[in-house]
């Protein structure tokens, strides 16, 4: 044999020998427990200080292997993805690439029958959350060969027949899942519906809770006292007692005048109004929208609140500095013309007061300035 051939077949052998030895790691202490596969593979990163490339979505739904001791970083990765259908290589610069090693789907099949025992045939039959859709055969049967895992709902449609629908339908990865055979109802039958049995546990009220079970009782003639929240029909906004409590203001009306937006907070209350010829005690000074006071609607616990009449031809709105902030539980206001529910002059809007129920106790606050 020529000496070059000689000395080329050594140098191959020891490169051979040398990338062999780089890519055989020394074990690695792991403590990896059973999660998310997505997750177990970001923690072995960490813990091996290599890197691994994978998809996230892919993976997030996948149980791992826990894996805990002494494993070179390869074994510990082949133990870690054990039969999740994913495999690893490595790449040119080291690092660990997971691939699927079969495809990410799952297979669900069925049958429907019609009220006679026969296969409803083609009938359409629709995964929900996939939009996949396929037909029945002849028998009634279906098939969905390419569902990604994941937990789906799937109808059933037919003229002259009742929708059908099939909750919990869970799909794995390489698993086929046969579903229980159904009978459709034809459209003119009544439909009997499973019971149902609701069971719940009232819990105390706290000093801060916004649940309804915090608000007093109904108390007044139709509807007007029942608790709102911010979803209503109408664009409520709720004050809850946390706000008011962390406002640090000492009276209802600077509440108000601070908090609500739709006020007019340029315009001071009556109290502190320097004015003479309007510096008139009582009245809350809210004006909606830019109304006056006496266009502004104010309730407690559902209940109107009269106006303070000043002269003939004055009325300010309703006086709420004589509620102590600490009765307050919400503080509901509809900023939107409401005199077909309030009837009146209720034009700027509405500012429902809920008082706290059932309350007995003693408060002392103290402030201070600068």
């Amino acid at each position: 044999m020529p000496l070059s051939r000689v000395v080329r077949y050594v140098l191959l052998w020891f490169l051979f020998a040398s990338l062999s030895a780089l890519l055989r790691a020394e074990p690695v202490e792991f403590d990896l427990p059973a999660q998310p596969l997505a997750n177990a593979l970001l923690a072995f990163s960490k813990q091996a200080k290599i890197e691994v490339l994978f998809s996230f979505d892919q993976l997030r739904k996948i149980q791992s292997i826990a894996v805990a001791g002494h494993y070179e970083p390869e074994n510990a990765l082949v133990h870690l993805l054990g039969d999740s259908g994913f495999t690893i290589r490595r790449d040119g610069k080291g690092k660990f690439v997971v691939t699927a090693s079969r495809p990410l789907t799952g297979l669900v099949q069925g049958r429907f029958l019609a009220p006679d025992g026969s296969g409803a045939a083609n009938a359409r039959v629709t995964i929900l959350e996939t939009h996949q859709s396929t037909r029945t055969n002849d028998k009634g049967e279906f098939q969905f060969e390419s569902v990604p895992p994941g937990t789906y709902r799937l109808t059933a449609t037919h003229d002259g027949y009742q929708r059908l629908q099939v909750n919990h339908v869970t799909v794995t990865v390489g698993g086929a899942l046969t579903l229980e055979t159904q009978t459709l109802q034809k459209a003119d039958e009544l439909t009997r519906l499973d019971p149902l049995i609701v069971k719940g546990k009232a819990q105390p009220p706290r000093p801060f809770a916004r649940s309804v079970d915090a608000l007093p009782p109904r108390n007044s003639v139709g509807n007007i006292d029942l608790p709102r929240t911010e979803n209503d029909a109408l664009a409520y906004t709720i004050y809850d007692r946390e706000q008011i409590m962390r406002s640090g203001v000492v009276g209802l009306n600077e509440f108000l005048q601070r908090s609500v937006l739709e006020g007019d907070a340029a315009t001071p209350s009556p109290e502190l109004n320097n004015d003479n010829s309007t510096s008139i005690p009582g009245g809350s000074g809210i004006k909606l929208r830019g109304f006056a006071e006496d266009e502004t609607v104010v309730l407690v616990n559902g209940r109107r609140l009269p106006d303070v009449l000043t002269s003939a031809s004055r009325t300010l709105g309703s006086d709420v500095n004589y509620i102590p902030l600490s009765l307050i539980q919400q503080i509901e206001v509809l900023p939107v013309s409401a005199s077909a529910l309030y009837s009146g002059n209720a034009v700027g809007g509405v500012i429902n007061i809920v008082l706290r129920q059932d309350l007995e106790a003693t408060e002392v606050n103290a402030t201070y300035t600068n």
